[in-house]
This record gives structure tokens, C-alpha cells and sequence, in this order.
């Protein structure tokens, strides 16, 4: 979680360094932007004062060129923005997004693809509120690959 003092907003959902795993195989990190609009069933924007995101990998696909093995990854951000109303008793309300991505993660190779997974962190974000109706979300999320636990039985 992270407090901007500036704008006073909370987010929720960006991973501590411990969370990340300690010896990547490979990792791709980007960006996610997005423009969202207030649905015409709430009301205005007054101030944005939580957002809470999560990174949700729908698959993983390997593919192999003749110059590199990678591993195209897609999935969605699912997002929660919190706001105060543009009301005189602001009253707080909140609206969902969900935001798709597809990205491709290059991977060394000597890895044995056979025991690898994928996951995704959340490692910033920021949103900037531009209208009474709109707002504008900056994410950087890293694609983590590991070698997976082997189970023993």
C-alpha cells in the first residue's frame, strides 16, 4: 500500500519488495494506462480517495522463433477507484474497471520449460483525476517467471 501525501489517495494492492520472488528466471516490466469515465448511474467526482488494484494472468503461452524463446503472457488488471461525491454531503462511491494486457516475456535459454510459472505484480501506480467524470490511471506491473516448487510424493 501506498499514501499519497499530495493528493491524499491510498493504493492498495502494489507488492512489497518481499513479495517478489528472490531468483527470477526472467522478468518483463511495463506500463498499463487507461482513461476511465464515472458510470452515468454515479455521481461526480470530487476527490479520488482509494484505488485498489489487482494482476490476474489469464495464461501463458510458450513460443519458440528461431532467434528466442519467450512466453506471451495475457491477462486483466481488475481495479476498484473510491471516490468522494461532488455532493454537498459527498457521500463516497466507488466504480470497478477491469483493464486487459498482453505481454511477451523472453526467457534465457537454458531453462527447462517444463516447471515454469508465471506471475504478475503490481509494482506503482497513480491516477490522475482530470474531469468530474474522468479519471486517468498510470500502472508499472512486472511479469515475474519462476521455476515451480516440485512436489515430492
Amino acid at each position: 500500500m501506498r499514501f499519497d501525501h499530495e493528493h491524499l489517495t491510498i493504493y492498495v494492492g502494489i507488492a512489497e519488495k518481499e513479495e517478489f520472488p528472490s531468483c527470477p528466471l526472467a522478468y518483463k516490466q511495463f506500463t498499463v494506462t487507461e482513461k476511465l469515465t464515472v458510470p452515468k448511474i454515479k455521481p461526480n467526482i470530487e476527490k479520488v480517495i482509494k484505488v485498489m488494484a489487482t494482476v490476474h494472468i489469464h495464461n501463458a503461452k510458450i513460443i519458440r522463433s528461431p532467434y528466442d524463446t519467450k512466453i506471451l503472457v495475457n491477462g486483466h488488471i481488475k481495479q476498484i477507484i473510491m471516490y468522494t461525491a461532488k455532493k454537498l454531503d459527498q457521500p463516497v462511491h466507488t466504480f470497478h474497471a477491469s483493464i486487459p494486457f498482453c505481454e511477451m516475456v523472453i526467457l534465457p535459454s537454458d531453462i527447462c520449460l517444463s516447471h515454469i510459472k508465471v506471475e504478475g505484480f503490481l509494482e506503482d501506480m497513480h491516477i490522475f483525476h482530470e474531469a468530474a467524470r474522468k479519471v486517468h490511471i498510470c500502472k508499472v506491473v512486472c511479469l515475474v517467471v519462476t521455476e515451480e516448487e516440485k512436489c515430492y510424493q
